[in-house]
């Protein structure tokens, strides 16, 4: 008898391909002619066509207003907020977000990785006059880079890493494995400048049921702001918080209350 969640045969793949088109489309910085995209997922540019004009009719992309290729359409806008507002790890984290920054007095993000990168899915922005915002929604294109990013990266496979690193060849290999090791080790991450110039960041991963890791809180703030032992305070916060969080998700999977 077959397993009961065995997948049924799937003889047509349109969806798959349309879907692709779609998602190469997603994770460019600009806009893509057909060609492009047709290059991209390795289709035929007739056979592109028709994605993508599957995917225009559901307003899930549109052309360009300068005409130089296809974008998002507005569809997408209106899941990306419906994803935020269902989304539940951001649900639960929130309150444990709003703590830390109470705590801190500094920016608090909850970040995932999504298909080799990292999207904040929860931000409880600073009060300071001058602080460090972050939107929802925003993503961060390399998983090499950045507190948040790295404090998962002992949880990816050393193959994924290494997907990583060849297309960041100016990253040198062996140093990448090793801060991978005492991050892991340490159980958090610390980064300056390398997502924005004048930012430290401090985040630790969050760890589910036999170490399954679901992504990262952090806090970031000004680097003028924090020196070493600050970042150090602040390590211990974003630690306790990833495992309120990680116990809050638990509680929900249990049934508890």
């Amino acid at each position: 008898m077959p397993n009961a969640v065995t997948s049924p045969p799937r003889p047509d793949q349109t969806a798959d391909k349309v879907l692709s088109a779609l998602l190469h489309l997603a994770e460019s910085d600009v806009p893509l002619s057909a060609r492009e995209i047709a290059a991209g997922i390795a289709r035929p540019l007739s056979t592109t066509y028709r994605y993508l004009s599957v995917l225009r009719e559901w307003e899930l992309i549109a052309e360009n207003l300068d005409g130089s290729g296809f974008v998002l359409g507005p569809r997408c806008m209106s899941l990306g907020h419906t994803f935020m507002q269902q989304f539940e790890l951001g649900r639960l984290s929130l309150p444990v977000l709003q703590e830390l920054g109470r705590q801190t007095g500094e920016t608090a993000l909850l970040l995932i990785p999504v298909a080799e990168q990292v999207i904040c899915v929860e931000s409880v922005e600073s009060t300071r006059a001058l602080r460090y915002a972050f939107q929802k929604g925003v993503m961060i294109r390399s998983p090499l880079r950045g507190a948040s990013a790295k404090a998962m990266l002992p949880y990816l496979s050393d193959q994924s890493v290494q997907d990583a690193l060849e297309r960041e060849p100016e990253l040198d290999a062996a140093e990448v494995f090793a801060e991978r090791e005492r991050i892991r080790e340490q159980g958090y991450a610390i980064s300056e400048n390398e997502v924005d110039a004048g930012v430290v960041a401090v985040a630790a991963a969050i760890l589910g049921r036999g170490g399954a890791m679901m992504g990262a809180v952090s806090v970031v703030a000004p680097a003028f702001r924090v020196g070493p032992e600050l970042r150090q305070s602040y390590a211990a916060h974003v630690r306790r918080s990833a495992a309120d969080i990680a116990g809050l998700v638990q509680g929900v999977r249990e049934g508890q209350p």
